[in-house]
């Protein structure tokens, strides 16, 4: 039938069913959605409840923090620590620093294990050791494994635990006393295995060989202790102190030029990945720099410099797992100039004055404003390609003017061989990173840097931090004031 021909009754029946449509679409959506939303739960919780029953669900994130948890998940995957006769509880210095060799063998067989997480507090434990054997920086960076364990073992006996005792001190000696022994000979071999290598550029540099773990009798916890009080770190050994230059935060001041956005801005800086050379390489150097100090005035005195000495970079070798000197500043001296304060590769290096003095150190000229001092070995180290694992430079420096108002790091680059080329795309020379900014004084200060994780340095330390008997006390004042820098990295330097 026409429209024409519709009754006006009709008519008016479809615009009034026309105009009501919409007003039911507004009730339909959001009963739509109402039950669409509720389905959509129901069926993730039946999801949840399936991979539950079938013991697929994943850890969960009690801390939020990627060591609890994964500890958490162990101790679940693995339930038969709970049958142990003795298990470790603590934070990560317990996690990372038990070493059960030590433990009597009576206790071993009753079974031993270590259920500690990361970051728990002294007083979050039921036995415990004084608040002072887990001071930071020691913590998670503890240089004796097996003293610490002993440490906590006696301390719990003290406390009352039913555990039975270590072996006696006179033993304990004795195994000293075998290890000092052996260091005559254990140095002419590696000396005459290394010399016949070939490849290098340096020497075997023979490790005290106390033995691992073992603490020398005349030498307490108290002794390899570092204390940390408000801004200052006090540091009794060359270890601790390497550590406490490679642990970020811990920056004596910072540098004035330096963007923000560069990840060496505040101080340690590890590139990852190239803790070890490219698998090609066979070529290393290390390195300084000097920059005025923020908030500190500006140094216009032509005559004051920094003197640098006993400039020194060792390799890690993978096969023999020994250290090699190959750049020594004695040998080969030191070169560099004044490079723009961020590197650019626009701007023109300025000249440097560099002298050497009689006993082989370097008096360099301070920086101009907006420029840096930079420096370096003059010839580089060289290894054999695929032969090493890491690096550690040092160098020791100091101002002639206690008006000088600087900071300086040091740090290495990886070389593509002896001769190549320096490239503003760092495929000749990527950057195996550099330490903390030290401030300057008239006092000598060593400075130190090292590629590797700080628990692997303490496993293997190269010669200069290995010395077994503590260093005179030095205590590191940290910057007062938050470093100028963002998160964000943009990692650039050159030489």
């Amino acid at each position: 039938m026409s429209e024409q021909f519709l009754a006006p009754t009709q008519l008016l029946g479809i615009g009034v069913g026309k105009e009501l449509r919409p007003h039911r679409r507004a009730r339909v959506y959001p009963g739509a959605f109402i039950a669409g939303a509720i389905l959509s739960v129901t069926l993730f919780y039946a999801g949840l409840g399936t991979l539950r029953a079938m013991d697929r669900l994943p850890p969960p994130p009690v801390s939020d923090t990627w060591c609890i948890d994964r500890r958490f998940a162990w101790l679940r995957e693995n339930p038969n620590w709970k049958n142990a006769g003795l298990i470790a509880e603590g934070s990560s210095a317990t996690l990372r620093n038990l070493d059960f060799g030590v433990i009597p063998p009576e206790a071993q067989q009753r079974g031993v294990a270590n259920a500690a997480p990361c970051f728990l507090t002294v007083n979050q434990t039921r036995r415990h050791a004084p608040d002072s054997a887990f001071t930071d920086p020691i913590h998670l960076q503890w240089p004796e494994t097996a003293a610490f364990t002993r440490f906590v073992w006696k301390e719990a006996r003290r406390q009352g635990a039913d555990l039975p005792p270590l072996e006696e001190e006179d033993t304990h000696n004795s195994v000293l006393d075998d290890g000092r022994k052996s260091l005559a000979t254990d140095g002419g071999r590696s000396g005459s295995r290394i010399n016949h290598q070939t490849g290098f550029s340096g020497h075997a540099i023979p490790v005290r060989n106390v033995r691992r773990g073992v603490l020398p009798d005349d030498l307490t916890l108290a002794d390899r202790a570092e204390l940390r009080s408000g801004k200052e770190i006090t540091t009794t050994t060359p270890l601790l102190d390497a550590i406490t230059q490679n642990t970020s935060g811990h920056s004596e001041g910072y540098a004035v030029g330096v963007p923000r956005t560069y990840a060496w801005c505040s101080g340690s800086y590890k590139p990852p990945g190239y803790s070890a050379p490219p698998s090609d390489f066979t070529a290393v150097t290390g390195w300084g720099q000097i920059y005025p100090k923020v908030g500190a005035p500006a140094y216009s005195n032509p005559d004051g410099s920094i003197i640098v000495a006993n400039a020194k970079t060792y390799v890690h070798l993978t096969a023999t797992q020994e250290w090699i000197l190959v750049q020594d500043q004695a040998k080969y001296g030191i070169t560099g100039a004044h490079f723009v304060s961020n590197f650019s590769p626009k701007a023109t290096a300025v000249e440097m004055r560099l002298n050497t003095e009689p006993d082989g150190s370097a008096a360099i000229g301070a920086p101009p404003p907006g420029y840096n001092d930079h420096f370096w070995l003059t010839k580089r180290g060289t290894y054999p390609a695929g032969s090493v694992d890491g690096v550690y430079v040092q160098m020791e420096m100091r101002t002639t003017d206690p008006e000088m108002k600087f900071v300086a790091n040091v740090g290495a680059d990886w070389w593509r061989d002896a001769t190549a080329d320096f490239r503003y795309s760092f495929v000749n020379n990527p950057g195996a990173g550099m330490s903390n900014w030290v401030e300057l004084s008239t006092q000598w200060s060593t400075l130190r840097f090292y590629s590797w994780s700080t628990s692997k340095l303490l496993t293997d330390p190269p010669p200069p931090l290995a010395e077994p008997k503590p260093a005179p006390v030095l205590v590191r004042r940290l910057a007062s004031t938050s470093p100028p820098c963002l998160s964000p990295p943009k990692a650039r330097r050159s030489n």
